[in-house]
């Protein structure tokens, strides 16, 4: 016969069997389903991981150019304007390649002297303030590579091709970040909407920090120079001095400059049509055009 204290010595001992039954099952759940979690938890990383890489990615990287070391003296770096971020969620700037025509919209035609411009959406306010001269071809027999007066040089004169695009008259037009290339000859460039026979030179200037590289142009007749160019904060004084230099030649008004090679005449071309073409990358910011004449 149990005595009352035995009774309670078996509730005692049976409340605490069934604790510790209790408390290794918990704790083999709770290794059974860790794991689990952690697979799961694993899993989300990894997927994060590869979403970021294809948004890095998304964006052509952007090509990059090789020019040659100025010949001259040294001179001061080039200073950027309207540096364009590139960001992968907008793959038509970030990329340096386009194909087709690009379609372009401009606000109003603005005249400032002798040029008409033509500002687009990415044009800085600093850009919209610049003051432009006039173009003076007689004033700059000379490229701006070197001092005019008081002018310092403004441009490197670097690489030229003197029978450009020429092999079937298509080509990519190329130019670097923080450069400019000057084209004279009969032109179509779609991708900037610019289109000109007869007594033509464009100048294309680069304030981006990307290459610009328009694919499957056309220059028939052509001749090009590109470099960098010095200073920013002078840009409407260096577009002026390069086109202004590009149609003293052109016009032959030594005399002596590639006699029949300018507009198909011994006597040069009787008038210049100059074109200037702010871009960052291949996006057009701000164009200018205007004509000489002898």
């Amino acid at each position: 016969m149990l005595h009352w204290y035995d009774r309670v010595w078996a509730w005692i001992l049976t409340f605490w069997y069934w604790l510790v039954i209790g408390a290794l099952v918990a704790i083999a759940l709770w290794g059974w389903l860790r794991p689990s979690q952690v697979r799961v938890e694993a899993k989300v990383v990894k997927e994060t991981v590869v979403v970021e890489k294809e948004k890095v990615f998304t964006a052509t990287p952007p090509v990059q150019t090789s020019t040659p070391a100025p010949t001259s003296a040294p001179m001061p770096m080039p200073t950027p304007m309207a540096l364009i971020t590139v960001r992968a969620s907008s793959p038509v700037t970030a990329t340096v390649q386009v194909t087709g025509t690009r379609q372009i919209t401009a606000t109003p035609v603005v005249t400032q002297g002798a040029w008409a411009i033509s500002y687009f959406p990415g044009a800085t306010q600093e850009m919209r303030g610049w003051k432009f001269q006039d173009p003076a071809p007689k004033s700059w027999p000379m490229f701006p590579n070197v001092p005019n007066g008081n002018i310092p040089a403004l441009l490197e004169y670097g690489k030229t091709i003197d029978e450009f695009c020429q092999q079937g008259q298509v080509c990519d037009v190329v130019v670097s970040a923080m450069h400019y290339r000057i084209i004279s000859g009969d032109y179509n460039l779609p991708d900037v909407a610019e289109n000109c026979q007869s007594g033509c030179a464009i100048m294309l200037v680069n304030v981006g920090n990307v290459t610009a590289s328009f694919r499957n142009q056309s220059v028939d007749a052509g001749w090009t120079v590109t470099g960098r160019y010095w200073d920013g904060s002078k840009m409407p004084d260096t577009i002026c001095a390069g086109l202004s230099h590009t149609g003293y030649n052109m016009l032959n008004l030594a005399g002596n400059v590639n006699p029949g090679a300018n507009c198909g005449s011994p006597s040069g071309c009787p008038k210049v049509r100059l074109t200037f073409v702010i871009i960052s990358g291949n996006e057009v910011l701000m164009k200018g055009t205007s004509i000489v004449s002898r």
